[in-house]
């Protein structure tokens, strides 16, 4: 698996940061403890001849806060590359045309959830180690808990890790999948924005470019999202097959093109109009045509067939179409087996 790979960057990125917070100065942060002594924030190393305290909030001038501060900080280093695929893995315009050329050799950019999943995972854990030993260390020094709250590192931490739990658990935990309605964890997982602002504030400016370049990409591509790969359709014929399932055909609006192997974000406005659906679109047995095939499986396609009693046109709003993950196999292997059932 190519991502696979990102944990090498994550790797160094850790090193690089052990390497920065132990060498001695200028190549690390170490200093002699009668430098440490001339800070405001320190009366000097405590039972070391150097330790490390270049600001404020990352001053650790005795052994085990300097451990504690390697912990949360290697950790943060480490998951730098998982931060900037979190944003990237969702910019569904950007990766749709990156699959469409010969980089889809190495990196399959239309299974990209996967990654963003197990990325953000990773993510979670980390944060919440990261957030621990730095608060544990500041408790263990003076009044430094009141970093937390009077320093922009410490504010703008303590807002990421409270978003934390919201973003990730609910989409993570199989007992709140269940719990909780697919709308309500989305919902929640847009938190994230508010965290990744967050994070672009919390430390020395390169973070600010770390997470800035993939978050305003992410924002960029969602404004080109809404604004030219959303289409109103405003005749789309909807028929009921049996009791369990729908089928939706529409010509396909300007600029929609034709790809095979590809999904859409559907919603319909009479319905709902805060609800964006996916669904695996194909090309419909009518010329310039698309169809959907929708199961009832949840609230939302329960009452869809509710409405759709018998064949009639509505209209519907399509956003994409985006490849879909199979897309990459299906094309790039010598030999499928198809089931139907």
């Amino acid at each position: 698996k190519w991502w696979h790979g990102v944990f090498i960057f994550s790797s160094i990125g850790m090193l690089a940061c052990i390497i920065t917070l132990w060498a001695p100065y200028p190549i690390g942060a170490r200093v002699p403890s009668a430098i440490v002594a001339t800070t405001p924030w320190s009366d000097g190393c405590q039972g070391l001849k150097s330790c490390i305290c270049p600001r404020e909030t990352v001053c650790a001038d005795d052994l085990l806060s300097m451990i504690f501060l390697t912990i949360a900080r290697s950790s943060a280093w480490f998951d730098y590359p998982l931060y900037m695929l979190l944003f990237m893995s969702k910019a569904n315009n950007l990766n749709n045309f990156l699959q469409h050329t010969a980089l889809r050799c190495w990196i399959n950019f239309s299974d990209y959830h996967h990654v963003h999943s197990l990325f953000g995972i990773v993510v979670g854990l980390e944060s919440t180690s990261h957030a621990f030993f730095h608060i544990v260390r500041w408790a263990r020094r003076k009044d430094d808990i009141q970093l937390l709250w009077n320093s922009q590192t410490g504010l703008t931490g303590l807002i990421a890790i409270i978003l934390c739990p919201f973003i990730v658990l609910p989409m993570t935990v199989p007992y709140l999948k269940k719990l909780m309605s697919f709308e309500w964890r989305k919902g929640l997982h847009y938190l994230s924005i508010i965290w990744g602002a967050a994070l672009m504030y919390h430390a020395p400016a390169r973070i600010f470019w770390l997470i800035g370049i993939p978050f305003f990409i992410y924002a960029a591509d969602k404004m080109m999202e809404g604004f030219l790969k959303t289409h109103l359709v405003e005749s789309a014929h909807f028929q009921r097959l049996g009791d369990t399932s729908c089928l939706i055909s529409f010509a396909n609006p300007p600029g929609f093109g034709r790809q095979n192997s590809a999904y859409v974000y559907l919603m319909l406005p009479w319905l709902s109009k805060y609800q964006f659906h996916a669904f695996t679109v194909f090309p419909d047995t009518k010329a310039n045509h698309s169809s959907i095939c929708i199961h009832k499986c949840g609230d939302w396609t329960q009452k869809l067939m509710k409405t759709i009693t018998t064949p009639m046109h509505k209209p519907a709003f399509v956003v994409g179409p985006f490849l879909s993950p199979f897309s990459s196999p299906a094309m790039d292997s010598e030999h499928l087996v198809a089931v139907a059932s």
